[in-house]
């Protein structure tokens, strides 16, 4: 590992990757190269002196391969003009000019306007220093009107070594910039203001709706080939917050506005993005035999995205299959919890089983059976009791197998 003061060795690696992203002219909807789906504050907004938890929803289908993050927080211009490295073309277009700065002797980044938030997939804090807007009066408007903090993210699609060293990160940044490697670019922004109002909250997703059924995170869906499928979300009500927008020329109440955007790996999505206030809902499009092909894994991914009209975001991941023709069908033999936290199976076609439920407890994805057998840990332990085991197989068939007791 390399500390915090190697950050201007590297910088000019670091600014040159703003300029590079993994190609692909694939629709909107569609999952199938490196992507940055959704970054979220938690708090949403933040005052001088606080900071935020930031976190970031990245995909990399089909391929799921090991991924580098790194890190930079840019300091809020108080005067809400977005002037600052992160939103700097030149700065941004031309990465020796910021070199250049770091090489000097007492070069630090901080004095550019830059956190270096580390490395990895959860960054260290975004801070807003106190004295944010001291330049101003007590009673200035800008002070409520406020600004915007921005964390730039880049995510580069290979793995640093376990033990990594400086060496190391410059020759990963040297791959991406020269197009080696897939690499991309995300900039967020987070609100800034004084005040005595409630802070913005990010909105909450309680359900995703497939054909009208409300479906857990945890629980995988069956869909059927060849078939339009109506999607919705449930988002409470405290979701659409009152709030009061300062201007320079004034005040006014307002409600936020909700939108989403859908995502997935498999089928097409027709009205993925929409407003909340409207009746238009996306409606994801299964394929058929043929082209279920080009869907290339049996376990399907659906994400959705929704934000506020005040840069909150929450995202849903739902996982789903679309059955399978004339698959091989599982019989279970002999099904036994030996701890409670273990299920044994023995049978033929084990394969062929896509989840398992036992105890409200959705099982998947299963392990590969071994000689007929197949051990599944459970999320959760059991207490003492009777438990129903039920099945379903990638060509969608129900079973269930009588009850189970610890």
């Amino acid at each position: 590992m390399f500390d915090f003061s190697s950050f201007r060795l590297f910088s000019g690696f670091l600014l040159s990757l703003l300029l590079t992203a993994c190609g692909g002219s694939s629709n909107s909807w569609e999952l199938d190269r490196l992507r940055v789906l959704a970054m979220s504050a938690e708090p949403a907004t933040l005052k001088p002196g606080q900071s935020a938890k930031i976190s970031a929803l990245v995909v990399d289908e089909p391929q799921n391969r090991p991924l580098t993050f790194l890190w930079l927080g840019c300091a809020a211009d108080p005067f809400g003009q977005n002037r600052g490295p992160c939103t700097d073309e030149d700065f941004l277009k031309d990465p020796a000019l910021f070199i250049s700065s770091l090489l000097e002797e007492e070069a630090d980044p901080e004095d550019m306007g830059i956190q270096f938030l580390g490395i990895g997939p959860q960054p260290e804090d975004y801070e807003v220093p106190e004295d944010l807007f001291s330049m101003f009066p007590e009673d200035h408007p800008q002070r409520k009107i406020g600004t915007f903090g921005m964390v730039l993210l880049m995510v580069i699609a290979e793995a640093l070594p376990e033990n990594y060293t400086l060496e190391d990160f410059v020759s990963l940044m040297k791959r991406a910039q020269d197009k080696k490697v897939d690499s991309l670019k995300a900039l967020f922004r987070i609100p800034v203001r004084e005040g005595d109002e409630p802070p913005n909250q990010n909105p909450r997703i309680s359900a995703l709706h497939v054909n009208g059924t409300a479906y857990e995170k945890s629980a995988l869906v069956f869909l059927e080939q060849s078939r339009k499928y109506s999607l919705d979300l449930s988002v409470p009500q405290e979701s659409f917050e009152e709030y009061v927008d300062f201007t320079p020329v004034g005040t006014s109440l307002k409600t936020e506005i909700l939108f989403a955007s859908f995502f997935t790996t498999c089928g097409k999505l027709e009205d993925e993005k929409f407003n909340f206030a409207t009746s238009i809902r996306p409606k994801l499009l299964t394929p058929d035999g043929k082209d279920i092909r080009a869907c290339r894994s049996p376990v399907q991914k659906l994400f959705a995205v929704v934000y506020d009209s005040r840069s909150g975001q929450a995202w849903h991941e739902q996982s789903f299959i679309i059955c399978q023709k004339d698959g091989a069908s599982p019989h279970i033999r002999r099904a036994e919890l030996s701890s409670p936290g273990s299920l044994s199976l023995e049978g033929e076609h084990l394969e062929a089983l896509a989840e398992l439920r036992l105890g409200g407890q959705f099982l998947w994805p299963l392990p590969a059976p071994q000689e007929g057998r197949m051990m599944v840990g459970l999320p959760e332990a059991l207490e003492p009791g009777s438990y129903v085991l039920q099945s379903t197989d990638f060509s969608c068939r129900a079973q269930t197998h009588g009850e189970l007791s610890l």
